[in-house]
């Protein structure tokens, strides 16, 4: 049981001294302690409690519907009182670890601020093995409220979170090893730096939840929704995101009305997982993970260091562009003001450095088909890249100098020979624009032929223009006698010869590349 008042009692700082108290907890070996200590009432009202057994059936659990709601002082003194004064359980002491933590089932902790309170162990929603039989109302009775509660640098290791709400809660750089936190709430909730190492987060809803670098090693994410999640910097080493939704995702009203409830403005629809120098390795399982969507958006994954991790489990078909381009393509910023050119020429070169890398990594895996999809995106991108830099407005400072001319006239030169690429091979990705190209060109200049032959006195019939065309084009043009080399046949199928030139070296390159390696 918690300390009983002795004759230091005097020495006790005043009520509203917060200062002084956490001074007073320190001397104890309590630092975790920040507020007084709860009057005498109190104590007596939370410890009948503690002594009242939870009965799962009727959803009755000894800290639901407490009046006045629970507060931080009441938990740390609660910590304090556990299995008759024990205390909390100390994870870092392995024979602790079988010990029950304290049971918060049912109760209502919302927008508490619980930053740095030892709750390894605590009990926040029901295990698997007791709520299988029960209904969806008894389940709901179990879960612990803690929407909006901060719960920052936290020890939660081993906790049962299952079903937990915890939309919008800060978790940063909480402990929560091997907690168990499936089918929990968590929607815009912060777990930036959090460790989170073999947790299992089963069916976990995740949306908007921001979790940049969060140590996510051995975790279980199977089934997890993380449309909008920050993940950027995460580790993700042998993690199991076994079908889980990282891509854009349409939110149901429903969610809509549970997150609005819980003080939380996310949108309707939400963007793809942003992957972003997250760390995978050879054992992170991705299988039948949803990557992308067609219409809402695919993971961005600018500088995602994959290392190994299988690829071809992923289904790629509608990931069509990614969410790096996403970004790059959106005119206004997430407050909803218009990017800078600045800006927005940044995040086209990320798209492009993100296509590329991915190209790489899915290359590497003989993912060829896969991979020329995203090396063809690069090759788009940085088309815009170079548009840009050659359009882009001057500061109110700068002048357009000789060398700065030169060098948007250069990307302006690199942007429209780019243009042709695309559009004569896909740069090498569409050899079927080549053939088109071929034929259309046979074609026009056959029509041409044809057109002077019989203008000239040469006259030609279709056939005869079609083969004159079809000679010049590979550059074997025969006139018959008659035919002045300055004439406006012959220099026609000297222009023939030299697109015909152009179009057999981007066939051939675009074949070559295609058939015999890269």
């Amino acid at each position: 049981m918690a300390e009983a008042r002795t004759s230091d009692d005097s020495e006790r700082p005043a009520a509203e001294d917060h200062d002084g108290w956490r001074a007073w907890w320190l001397a104890r070996g309590q630092p975790w302690r920040t507020e007084p200590e709860i009057a005498p009432e109190r104590q007596a009202a939370l410890a009948e409690r503690l002594r009242r057994p939870a009965v799962v059936e009727r959803g009755s659990y000894p800290f639901a519907e407490v009046e006045p709601r629970l507060s931080r002082a009441d938990v740390e003194w609660l910590l304090t009182a556990h299995e008759g004064g024990r205390g909390p359980l100390d994870w870092r002491d392995e024979t602790q670890r079988e010990r029950a933590g304290l049971d918060l089932r049912g109760a209502d902790l919302r927008g508490l601020k619980l930053s740095g309170l030892p709750l390894a162990g605590v009990r926040a929603g029901l295990r698997e093995a007791e709520w299988r039989n029960l209904n969806r109302r008894q389940i709901d009775a179990a879960a612990a409220h803690l929407e909006g509660a901060d719960l920052s640098g936290a020890h939660l290791e081993g906790a049962v979170l299952e079903g937990a709400h915890l939309e919008g809660a800060h978790l940063r750089e909480a402990r929560l090893e091997r907690a168990n936190l499936s089918f929990a709430w968590l929607e815009g909730a912060t777990l930036s730096e959090a460790v989170l190492e073999r947790a299992v987060l089963l069916g976990a809803a995740l949306d908007g939840a921001l979790l940049t670098g969060a140590r996510l090693e051995g975790a279980v994410l199977s089934n997890a929704t993380l449309p909008g999640a920050e993940l950027f910097g995460a580790h993700l080493e042998g993690a199991r995101l076994n079908e889980a939704r990282l891509a854009g995702r349409r939110l149901p009203a429903e969610v809509r009305a549970r997150l609005r409830a819980a003080g939380l403005e996310i949108g309707e629809a939400l963007p793809g997982a942003d992957l972003g120098g997250a760390f995978f390795d050879s054992a992170t399982a991705l299988e039948e993970a949803i990557f992308g969507d067609e219409q809402l958006g695919s993971v961005a994954v600018a500088d995602t260091r994959w290392g190994g991790v299988n690829l071809a489990v992923v289904e790629w078909g509608p990931v069509r562009a990614l969410g790096d381009e996403r970004a790059a393509s959106e005119p206004l910023d997430a407050k909803g003001k218009p990017k800078d050119d600045a800006t927005r020429l940044a995040e086209f070169r990320t798209a492009v450095r993100a296509s590329r890398q991915l190209a790489v990594a899915l290359r590497d895996q003989g993912l060829n088909e896969q991979a020329d999809l995203f090396a063809y995106r690069a090759h788009v991108l940085q088309r815009s890249v170079l548009r840009r830099e050659a359009l882009r407005r001057l500061t109110a400072e700068a002048r357009l100098e000789r060398r700065e001319l030169s060098t948007r006239l250069l990307r302006f030169g690199q942007y429209v020979f780019s243009l042709f690429l695309d559009g004569l091979a896909g740069y090498g990705y569409r050899p079927g624009r080549s053939l088109v190209a071929y034929l259309l060109s046979l074609a026009g200049f056959a029509l041409a032929f044809y057109a002077l032959g019989n203008t000239s006195g040469a006259s030609l019939s279709w056939l005869g223009a079609v083969t004159v065309s079809v000679n010049s084009f590979h550059g074997r043009g025969i006139f018959a006698g008659g035919v002045a080399p300055d004439s406006p046949i012959y220099v026609l199928a000297a222009v023939e010869a030299i697109v015909g030139l152009v179009i057999e070296i981007s066939f051939i390159a675009t074949f070559t590349q295609r058939f015999f390696g890269r």
